[in-house]
């Protein structure tokens, strides 16, 4: 653990960020920050992410684009994070006149950050370093738009249409108003208006919904529910994890 303190300390003012994942006991969690001196930020989780992420072993580590694409499985180079990190946007230091933006930032109400920041922008006499901080706040937002397009879009380019249809249904709402969620809202069709294309994207939904399902059930009858999605969706890309959590799942004791 003393390697993700070392990379939060280092690369976390360049856009990385450390998040450690578990489902333990928060006793047990505590009990780990004061014998290993965890400096980065860790979540309890209630949901399954070993099962949704393929973990078959611990820990497990991930690092994960800024569009979601999981950029790399297991720990990464220095050269490989360095490289990463080029097309990274931290965000950005913002006064207190600002904290109402950063608020509806935080809640995923991107449009009207967006919106209070150009009333912010509009008004005369507003001291030098805070414009310069609401125009920096206005390109990080603008630029997490546009890169979540062009994720959505690389993502329906290789085949994973369930997670470009999720970006674009993330974005319409996040952006409701504003182009980038008339531009998502168009891509999403376009998508969903091919029959192939849409049942990939009801077998992800799909799956999904069985992730969550699965984890008030036992062992055979989630077995049952992801097979039954292998079978219903069979040659989707969600059909074939389906099976390989029904393999992980039949082969713990």
């Amino acid at each position: 653990m003393g390697h993700l303190n070392e990379l939060n300390e280092k690369y976390a003012a360049k856009g990385l960020q450390v998040i450690a994942i578990t489902n333990e006991a928060r006793g047990l969690v505590d009990k780990f920050v004061e014998e290993t001196g965890a400096t980065h930020p860790i979540v309890i989780e209630s949901s399954d992410s070993a099962t949704a992420w393929g973990i078959s072993g611990f820990p497990s580590m991930f690092v994960v684009g800024p569009d979601g694409t999981i950029l790399h499985k297991g720990i990464p180079s220095d050269q490989q994070i360095e490289k990463w990190l080029e097309d990274a946007k931290p965000f950005p230091q913002a006064p207190r006149s600002l904290s109402k933006v950063v608020d509806a930032i935080a809640d995923m109400e991107l449009s009207g950050a967006l919106k209070d920041l150009e009333k912010f922008l509009a008004k005369e006499g507003q001291p030098e370093e805070e414009v310069a901080a609401a125009r920096e706040i206005q390109e990080w937002v603008l630029w997490r738009a546009s890169s979540g397009l062009e994720g959505a879009a690389k993502a329906a380019a290789s085949g994973d249409v369930y997670r470009a249809a999720k970006t674009y249904r993330e974005l319409a709402a996040w952006f409701k108003g504003h182009e980038t969620a008339d531009t998502a809202e168009t891509a999403l069709k376009e998508l969903l208006s091919d029959k192939d294309r849409k049942r990939e994207i009801d077998a992800g939904e799909k799956l999904d919904q069985a992730r969550e399902k699965a984890r008030d059930l036992s062992k055979n009858k989630a077995i049952k529910l992801y097979e039954s999605i292998a079978k219903r969706y069979e040659g989707t890309r969600a059909a074939e994890e389906a099976q390989r959590i029904v393999t992980r799942l039949e082969n713990q004791r």
